[in-house]
């Protein structure tokens, strides 16, 4: 069991890197990559509901070539895979994703009314079917996702519209559902009453009283914002904390890109801290993602918070995480009266890293967090 204090020593002392969602550079010396192939597409291959005569894919010399490429994007972060992916000139799955979503941000923008925007979306709908998939569990949510795969963090990265590689000559199927994948499932597709019947909540209501408070995970909507947090425990003994936005349009919901900043007190049960986020090197500290000049935005993060406890076999449970986390975006920062960002000074560091400490990071009021308890159990 760790306090509170050596859990912070712990993230202050190994966060000197940001490991899934960072944006360091990418290198690939004595690497032999793929090359980007075009192919016809016959009856042989089937890319989409709106078949193209001729579709790009990946092309490998053979199957060492394969895997050898599989491995490098495995050791990579979501941000240099998208990195290395792109300078060979091809078009990946999770970058037509992203592509897609800028233009419904468009459609959003350039609708002249609900009918207007219906129709835009529909014919937005249409020419991604087949490619990317809608939200089964929420009909609110107008975003479309990466289809599900075996492999969520890789797979997105070897196809592009079409769900073929080319190893020796030979075109292979990657595997794709029509359901949406795990890592946006967990977050946009969840409903949280099973964590607490408080779960979504307005933020007028009171903070006051942690009785009230949500547990292992919540939506907070405030206007025309929503802010989603949830946490959990894998099969694997690993505590994670996942983090995703939305914002309103027209009549419903789509993935919005924000900054996440989070607060952890009274941590008790986990064991090795993940190097997943930065801190501020503040009292009382505060976790942010990006490097130290610049704040990085997402529409969702999976932090892999720390390795949980596991309690030796005559206990009843085989774990027990306990403590509270407090939650802020972008949005939440302090302002003075022209709307401009308050800032804290962050004075000495406290505890040294391998990056340095931001010159400016804003200032958040815990009473205005989002705060959410964590107790998870593990039944034996």
């Amino acid at each position: 069991m760790k306090n509170v204090f050596f859990l912070f020593a712990l993230l202050c002392a190994f966060f000197s890197s940001c490991s899934d969602e960072d944006g360091a550079n990418v290198t690939t010396s004595n690497v032999k990559l793929p090359h980007v192939v075009t192919i016809n597409s016959g009856d042989k291959v089937t890319c989409s509901s709106n078949t193209k005569s001729q579709v790009k894919v990946l092309a490998f010399d053979n199957e060492e070539g394969f895997n050898h490429f599989v491995g490098i994007l495995r050791t990579k972060t979501s941000q240099q895979r998208a990195q290395l992916v792109k300078s060979l000139g091809f078009e990946s799955l999770a970058m037509i994703n992203d592509k897609a979503d800028k233009e419904l941000d468009k459609i959003g923008a350039t609708a002249s009314s609900v009918d207007d925007f219906r129709a835009k979306y529909l014919d937005y709908k249409t020419k991604y079917a087949g490619i990317l998939v809608a939200n089964a569990a929420d009909s609110t949510d107008l975003s479309l996702y990466k289809p599900a795969s075996k492999d969520t963090a890789v797979a997105p990265y070897l196809v592009g519209e079409c769900n073929k590689v080319l190893v020796d000559g030979v075109l292979r199927d990657i595997p794709f559902s029509d359901e949406m994948n795990d890592d946006d499932k967990k977050i946009f597709a969840t409903s949280y009453t099973e964590y607490s019947p408080n779960s979504t909540r307005s933020v007028e209501k009171d903070y006051t009283s942690e009785d009230s408070w949500p547990v292992n995970g919540f939506i907070e909507k405030d206007g025309n914002h929503k802010t989603i947090c949830s946490v959990y425990v894998t099969d694997d003994f690993k505590l994670f904390i996942h983090f995703g936005a939305q914002y309103k349009m027209w009549y419903g919901w789509k993935r919005a890109n924000r900054q996440f900043f989070f607060r952890l007190e009274n941590m008790k049960g986990l064991d090795k801290l993940n190097p997943d986020a930065l801190s501020s090197n503040l009292s009382p500290n505060t976790y942010y993602f990006g490097t130290s000049k610049e704040f990085y935005s997402y529409t969702k993060i999976n932090f892999h918070v720390a390795e949980v406890t596991q309690n030796p076999i005559v206990m009843t449970n085989k774990y027990e995480v306990t403590g509270k986390v407090f939650v802020w975006t972008d949005r939440m920062s302090e302002k003075d009266a022209n709307g401009n960002v308050i800032y804290q000074s962050t004075g000495s560091s406290i505890y040294p890293t391998q990056h340095a400490p931001r010159e400016n990071f804003p200032l958040f009021k815990k009473e205005k967090s989002f705060p959410c308890k964590i107790s998870l159990v593990g039944k034996r």
